[in-house]
């Protein structure tokens, strides 16, 4: 799975639906019985973190806020959960967030985690 996409997934809900993703962990630690993402992501169930995605995320942010472009909202990881535990170590969601702040650009979040009411800087203004 890469760490960014562009184009439509089959494999997210057409109510969650978002053409672009960002997949900031590989894995998701919180085993949830009704999460249909562990059967789409083969391999490992180790959490680890894909540090490339802030980058990555950056430079569309970045070339569309530059264009003044109006940004398409990018969905912040579709099949494990962006703010596992790991999260307070890597903070690669965090960077996520960050960048999305500073450039103007839309994100669309679901979780499971309290850790996003725990990010401080990151309100919207």
């Amino acid at each position: 799975m890469s760490e960014l996409v562009i184009n439509v997934s089959n494999v997210i809900s057409p109510l969650c639906y978002s053409v672009l993703k960002i997949e900031p962990y590989t894995a998701c630690p919180h085993r949830c019985v009704y999460c249909y993402g562990r059967w789409y992501v083969r391999g490992s169930d180790v959490v680890a973190p894909r540090g490339v995605a802030p980058a990555m995320f950056e430079g569309v942010a970045r070339q569309v806020y530059r264009k003044g472009l109006r940004p398409i909202p990018f969905r912040l990881s579709t099949l494990v959960d962006p703010f596992p535990p790991h999260e307070e170590l890597m903070r690669v969601s965090e960077r996520v967030l960050r960048l999305a702040k500073k450039y103007e650009y839309p994100l669309i979040i679901n979780t499971k985690s309290s850790k996003i009411i725990e990010l401080e800087g990151l309100r919207a203004t």
